[in-house]
């Protein structure tokens, strides 16, 4: 007779969001970059509140800044994970970090981008 595999009780919606905003604040203060990440969030809200962008650009500011810090914790949490499997030296957690990290890079570019063209199409309709 085989035993049933592992199935945790069913969590509450309070549970799961007390356990996303610890994931967050976790990820967040474990990483420099993230501090960086969040300054840099902070300024282009600030530039955009000042140009009074319209609700589109707005709209794909907030949603650039989401994805930077989103690859930002997924990030982290391969680091987490890479930490718990294995202190030594790993040439496949080593190359699954990097990709990780370049995810980040990758991600940062395209809202760089994104931002670039924003603020210069303001700039040039003052």
């Amino acid at each position: 007779m085989t035993t049933p595999p592992y199935q945790p009780a069913p969590r509450t919606w309070v549970a799961k969001f007390r356990d996303a905003f610890r994931g967050i604040y976790i990820g967040a203060s474990a990483q420099s970059s993230f501090a960086v990440h969040l300054i840099v969030s902070a300024l282009v809200i600030a530039l955009a509140a000042y140009l009074a962008v319209d609700i589109i650009r707005w709209s794909l500011l907030l949603l650039c800044i989401a994805l930077v810090l989103a690859a930002e914790l997924f990030n982290s949490a391969i680091e987490w994970l890479a930490k718990a499997i294995d202190h030594g030296e790993n040439e496949h957690l080593r190359n699954a970090l990097d990709v990780a990290s370049g995810a980040v890079l990758v991600t940062s570019i395209g809202a760089a981008i994104v931002g670039g063209l924003i603020f210069a199409e303001q700039f040039a309709a003052m």
